[in-house]
């Protein structure tokens, strides 16, 4: 990752010059998508076992997207880059529906934020594949000398 690169820069919007800050972006993303179901889960156990009354207007369903996450975080972390638009997807279909149903307001700034964690995730997964391939591995090492 270039030296030059601003803090902001680098958390937001990362460089992908290597095979190294690829794998890292889609890490973060993947951190991101662990977060998120784990909050999901834990949100949605208070409400089901009554501990709090419909906060996030979440139930019992919220497992099923708690798994969905978490099943593509563990993917991510393989590098998928079908997991990453998997992710990126329902992190924005769940945007938008927040959105119609009027529970977002003052959050546009926030949704887009961290939905960068997503893109990046996206970027950094073909990022890494595509570099990835255009390096030399040991066995081709081996019979170029």
């Amino acid at each position: 990752m270039a030296k030059t690169d601003g803090r902001f820069r680098r958390v937001w919007w990362p460089t992908l010059n290597d095979t190294q800050s690829a794998k890292k972006a889609v890490q973060q993303g993947a951190w991101y998508a662990v977060f998120t179901g784990v909050a999901t889960a834990l949100i949605a156990t208070l409400n089901v076992e009554g501990v709090t009354h419909n906060f996030l207007d979440m139930d019992a369903w919220s497992f099923v997207d708690a798994s969905i996450i978490l099943v593509l975080a563990i993917l991510m972390f393989r590098l998928s880059r079908v997991a990453s638009i998997l992710a990126l997807a329902l992190y924005a279909a769940g945007r938008v529906i927040e959105i119609q149903s009027g529970q977002a307001q003052g959050q546009g700034i926030v949704f887009i934020l961290f939905g960068l964690f997503y893109v990046n995730a996206v970027r950094g997964a073909f990022a890494y594949w595509r570099l990835s391939s255009l390096s030399i591995s040991p066995s081709q090492a081996a019979t170029v000398k």
